[in-house]
């Protein structure tokens, strides 16, 4: 994508009056995101050894995983909560 502009943009219904402070992030999700970050550290920079990112990699993806399963098994009463 280089040269090009990507914009994200995320849309929540319970950010109010634009206050970054009252956004929270699901805990296995910001988990999910710090291992992705490193695995694309590493996998980015020379000279790594290959088990190293190859242990990130799969560390992103078990956490990933287990943050699909375990929020898959949420029931709307719990959210409630």
């Amino acid at each position: 994508m280089a040269g090009h502009q990507c914009i994200l943009e995320y849309i929540s219904d319970g950010m109010e009056n634009g206050d970054d402070s009252l956004v929270t992030v699901n805990k296995l999700f910001e988990q999910y995101i710090y291992a992705a970050i490193k695995f694309e550290i590493l996998n980015s920079k020379l000279g790594v050894q290959e088990y190293i990112v190859n242990r990130a990699r799969k560390d992103r993806l078990a956490l990933l995983r287990n943050a699909k399963i375990r929020l898959s098994n949420i029931h709307s009463g719990r959210l409630l909560m």
